[in-house]
């Protein structure tokens, strides 16, 4: 991946479950179904699906979702939580940067900052491909974070982030390159006999630069949304242009 770090961890998947509770799955789930404004049930793209906890609430409202993870584990996780749920996904194990989905959906998701952690031309690829993968109209929602208060959090407070799950320790250094629009995390996680180390960089827009972005792969830029319940967070809401 040309240098940059996509990968979603077994010890990121520890580290997050605590967070990603069943009461935040739901909320998120209503919110991101508000912001596709769909008329009614729909074919819908959750794109890079992990574990599935939005598909399968999807699919349960009575969705066509389409589950796409490059990594197995996690569409092992989605399938068992469709099973659980006694629902059906149309799971994929695949690329974003190649994989267009067809017949076209009605709408996407890029949730739970999925978005942006590959080298530029790459991230232009999965965005370019949803934009293949949707009917004209169909709306895109991006969440992803705001690079203004990420850079003035980051810089003033540069301190490492620790978490600590099961006698399993996360430790995050992180930094702003205003450069190249980059949240920069240095990331250790310390464990009984192991020790890994990665460095992840995030790709910011600005909300000005995001309007350029999207056209340039066939969007429009709709809105831009900040929940209530997290300052670092915006959704970024577009629509796919004709072509």
């Amino acid at each position: 991946m040309d240098g940059y770090d996509a990968a979603f961890l077994d010890d990121d998947h520890r580290f997050h479950v605590g967070y990603l509770t069943e009461e935040r799955a739901d909320l998120e789930a209503t919110e991101a179904l508000g912001l596709l404004e769909l008329g009614g049930p729909s074919r819908v793209i959750d794109a890079g699906c992990g574990d599935g906890r939005l598909s399968v609430r999807l699919a349960a409202l009575g969705h066509e979702v389409v589950a796409i993870d490059v990594d197995p584990a996690q569409v092992d996780r989605a399938r068992a939580a469709a099973e659980r749920r006694g629902v059906a996904l149309d799971l994929r194990v695949a690329d974003l940067r190649r994989e267009v989905v067809d017949p076209p959906a009605d709408g996407a998701l890029l949730w739970f900052t999925t978005f942006g952690f590959l080298a530029d031309e790459d991230n232009l690829a999965v965005l370019s491909n949803l934009r293949r993968g949707l009917r004209t109209g169909a709306r895109l929602v991006v969440d992803t974070l705001d690079p203004s208060v990420v850079a003035a959090e980051v810089g003033a407070d540069p301190r490492p982030v620790a978490v600590e799950v099961d006698g399993f320790v996360q430790e995050d250094r992180r930094s702003f390159d205003a450069d190249r629009r980059r949240l920069v995390v240095e990331r250790t996680v310390r464990g009984p006999g192991v020790e890994t180390r990665r460095v992840l960089r995030l790709w910011l827009p600005s909300r000005q630069e995001w309007s350029s972005v999207l056209a340039s792969v066939g969007f429009v830029l709709d809105e831009v949304v900040e929940p209530a319940d997290d300052a670092w967070a915006i959704r970024v809401v577009a629509l796919a242009a004709p072509t």
